[in-house]
């Protein structure tokens, strides 16, 4: 059975102009048309149609002062991000995520921590913004829904360990991968990051 993926149509999502990179504005209005107009259609199609954008949640883990960073391998599915720096960990929205829930990014932000990463001990997660990159071609089909999560304990492992290689790291050592990070994740450690950590730690 084909991939079906949550999809919001472009025109209603930016019914006028897009913005690009990180952006918090008119957050009530975003998730609205998320759940308003939001639809699944297959994978396949989503992918080369930009007048869809594919819904993603899109984690970054904390601990701290520092950011769980990750490099993805060439086993991962999606070529154009192979060896690729990230700071965020996403995944597509399925119909099962929408199953009991009216905001089913949400319950795909669950599933992609539980598939992706072990937490040990407890870890909050609070929504920080949005991602839009009309600039590059996985870009043009995707937009993301921004969370941070904090690990209280920093205990946090990649689980597909063939797919992805990841450690927490400083602020200043994340800073120096910059180059190789995906776009998304540069404009959210530019936009977020910068501002929010200092040598002191996380700002409260």
């Amino acid at each position: 059975m084909k991939e079906k993926v949550l999809v919001v149509p472009r025109n209603k999502l930016f019914p006028e102009k897009s913005f690009q990179g990180f952006s918090k504005e008119n957050s009530n209005q975003t998730f609205s048309t998320l759940e308003t107009h939001s639809f699944f259609i297959s994978r396949e199609t989503a992918e080369k149609s930009p007048e869809y954008k594919q819904v993603i949640p899109y984690l970054m883990v904390k601990h701290q002062d520092k950011i769980f960073t990750v490099t993805r391998l060439s086993a991962q599915g999606e070529s154009r991000l192979h060896e690729k720096v990230s700071i965020g960990l996403g995944g597509h929205v399925n119909p099962k995520d929408a199953a009991h829930s009216e905001k089913p990014w949400e319950s795909a932000l669950k599933r992609e921590l539980q598939e992706e990463v072990l937490i040990q001990g407890t870890w909050e997660a609070k929504w920080i913004g949005f991602l839009n990159d009309d600039d590059t071609s996985v870009g043009k089909v995707h937009f993301g829904v921004v969370y941070k999560i904090e690990s209280l304990t920093g205990k946090v492992g990649i689980l597909e360990t063939h797919k992805m290689k990841g450690d927490f790291l400083s602020l200043s050592e994340t800073e120096v991968l910059f180059d190789k990070m995906e776009s998304w994740s540069q404009f959210l450690f530019s936009a977020w990051c910068r501002q929010n950590f200092s040598s002191a730690g996380l700002k409260k």
